[in-house]
């Protein structure tokens, strides 16, 4: 059973607490001085559906009753018994960052139990906004929060679709940055998502995936006829809920080591297990699974005796990777969440393939950042500002003998051809001693 009391009583009370008596969580960042309305929900949608949020990264919960991607014109209009609630498809989601933080296993997230716990969750910075004046879209901007410890910045960013014929998607942004002096090593980056899609036995769901579209999903359970009136009109195993990560970008940018084109993958985990028995995710076995995980992974009973094996209460966890955060750098990711009322994996899978369309259409939103070149003085591997043998020899130890990465890769490529190897000391030498070509610098050239 999903019991947050902790929760609600963290928020009643921030409700109550008198403003600015907030504990200071950072940068010019007081909890305190929030605005009560900033932290609760808001919400946008498409023509068929919408989706609440609050400003520290939360999806749905506390308000998950019809505003969790279900569809507005459902046949099924029950909402209590044994069978379905049509009223609910996404339970809760939230972005997670995870990291080694001396000899502590941290992550800070909105998820079921962090919601606004200040040692575990996500902290809000600045307020939200909705902006509903464009024609094509409804957009929802939660413009800032912050790790729980404060070193980390996020935002996250969400577009619905006004078009009745997009109406099954919407797409969300999510950057992250350091607010620190100095760099931020080993971050696990994803998001988790708590599917509740309709099912005969309320809260269970199968799942799936298709690495082509880089998609995980849920399905409700089906197990035939069901006893309430009207509550069968759609086959639960029809009702599907999912995400689909389309990709990422580096900032400081350049087309050679900026894109992030795949997550490194994505599971479906047992609520029961991962969930119930602290209320919360365990960061370090979370942190265990990602270091030895990779690809898609879909939830299966390790118990014989287990009563359902394909049915169960479930989530699913989405990694986008491992990264290093430098002092000034800013990683963007960009997926696709998305809902199908009665066409299964078919309309699930036409559905992202509408959101690529229209992502793709819209290449000056979700396109690749300016190009942003370090390089001064190309064929410069160590960056003293002059091109001489100590550039070769530089090369020679970063390539076979454990050296240092050139401070500047587009500068270490000397020949241009966008890769670190020897051809690149082979062209330097080529330059200084052999009247060879002129080095170059030409990263941003690509398109």
């Amino acid at each position: 059973m999903k019991v947050r009391f902790v929760v609600v009583l963290a928020l009643l009370i921030l409700f109550l607490a008198p403003m600015g008596e907030g504990k200071d969580f950072g940068k010019n960042t007081s909890i305190g001085s929030k605005a009560p309305n900033d932290i609760f929900p808001d919400y946008i949608r498409t023509a068929c559906k919408r989706v609440s949020f609050v400003v520290f990264g939360e999806l749905c919960w506390p308000t998950a009753q019809n505003r969790s991607l279900n569809f507005f014109d459902d046949c099924d209009t029950t909402i209590s018994g044994p069978g379905d609630n049509a009223l609910i498809y996404l339970y809760d989601a939230s972005p997670f960052l995870l990291r080694i933080k001396g000899t502590d296993t941290v992550m800070s997230s909105s998820f079921v139990g962090d919601s606004y716990d200040p040692d575990h969750g996500f902290l809000p910075y600045l307020a939200s906004s909705t902006d509903s004046s464009a024609a094509d879209n409804q957009y929802a901007d939660m413009q800032g929060f912050l790790s729980s410890d404060s070193a980390i910045g996020l935002r996250w960013e969400l577009w619905a679709p006004s078009d009745p014929d997009t109406c099954d998607f919407m797409v969300r942004r999510l950057w992250v940055w350091n607010r620190t002096s100095s760099g931020i090593n080993g971050i696990y980056f994803g998001q988790f998502m708590d599917w509740d899609v309709p099912s005969d036995s309320v809260v269970e769901n199968g799942s799936g995936y298709d690495t082509t579209r880089q998609l995980i999903y849920s399905f409700g359970a089906e197990y035939g006829p069901d006893q309430i009136p009207n509550n069968d009109c759609v086959p639960a195993d029809q009702r599907m809920g999912g995400s689909a990560f389309y990709r990422g970008y580096r900032i400081p940018y350049n087309p050679v080591e900026g894109n992030i084109l795949r997550p490194q993958g994505a599971f479906t985990g047992l609520n029961a297990e991962w969930v119930q028995p602290t209320g919360r995710v365990i960061p370090a076995k979370l942190y265990k699974k990602l270091s030895l995980f990779g690809g898609y992974e879909t939830w299966h009973s390790g118990h014989p005796d287990m009563e359902d094996s394909l049915y169960q209460d479930i989530f699913t966890v989405t990694s986008y990777g491992k990264f290093n955060l430098g002092r000034t750098d800013t990683l963007i990711f960009i997926d696709i969440m998305l809902t199908e009322y009665d066409r299964g994996l078919t309309g699930t899978q036409e559905a992202v393939d509408q959101a690529l369309t229209w992502i793709a259409a819209r290449p000056n939103i979700f396109g690749p950042p300016p190009c942003q070149s370090c390089c001064q003085h190309p064929g410069d591997a160590n960056h003293t500002g002059n091109l001489n043998i100590q550039d070769g020899t530089y090369l020679i130890n970063y390539l076979y003998k454990g050296g240092p990465k050139p401070p500047c890769l587009e500068e270490a490529d000397a020949n241009g051809d966008h890769k670190i190897d020897v051809r690149d000391i082979t062209y330097i030498i080529g330059f200084l001693y052999k009247f060879g070509h002129v080095p170059v610098c030409n990263w941003c050239s690509l398109p």
